[in-house]
C-alpha cells in the first residue's frame, strides 16, 4: 500500500473530480448533506509535523478536514490547522491513562479539552482506542 502525500494527492483529485463535497465532522454532525460528501478524519497519534503538510496539502487543494490531536500535541501546530480552515477537535483516551479512575479522567479531560479550546475552537471529540488496555474510554461517559 501507498501511503504518499501524492498518493493521498490522488485520492482527493479523484474524489474531487467524482463531485464530492468535502465537510468537515462538525459540520455534518450539524447537519450538512450533499449527494456526495466525504468526511475526511485525521487523527494525529504519530506525527504532528505529518498531520501539518497534509492540512497544507488538503488547503492547496481548497478541501477541509477534521483533525483530532491528542494531548500530546497540543500546541501551535494545532493553530496552523485551523488556520488553513480544518477543524481541530479532542483525541480522548483519559480513561485509560488514568487506568480506569473515571474521576482523575474527567478532571484530565476538562483540563485537556480546555487547554485546547484556548487555542481554537473545538466543536468535536472522538475517542483513541486502546486495544491492549482494559479500559474503554467511552465508559466515562456512562456516569
Amino acid at each position: 500500500m501507498d501511503f504518499t502525500i501524492n498518493k493521498y494527492r490522488e485520492l482527493v483529485s479523484a474524489l474531487k473530480d467524482a463531485g464530492y463535497e468535502f465537510v468537515t465532522y462538525a459540520e455534518y454532525a450539524e447537519g450538512r448533506r450533499a449527494e456526495k460528501l466525504v468526511v475526511m478524519r485525521h487523527d494525529v497519534d504519530m506525527s504532528v509535523e505529518r498531520a501539518r503538510r497534509l492540512a497544507e496539502v488538503e488547503n492547496e487543494m481548497e478541501v477541509k478536514a477534521s483533525y483530532y490531536f491528542r494531548e500530546k500535541f497540543i500546541g501551535d501546530d494545532v493553530v496552523c490547522i485551523a488556520s488553513l480552515g480544518h477543524e481541530v477537535g479532542y483525541h480522548y483516551e483519559e480513561l485509560v491513562t488514568e487506568k480506569g479512575d473515571v474521576e482523575r479522567a474527567y478532571v484530565r479531560f476538562m483540563r485537556n479539552v480546555c487547554a485546547l479550546r484556548e487555542l481554537v475552537d473545538v466543536k468535536t471529540i472522538t475517542m483513541h482506542g486502546a486495544p491492549t488496555s482494559r479500559f474503554d474510554s467511552k465508559e466515562m461517559w456512562r456516569v
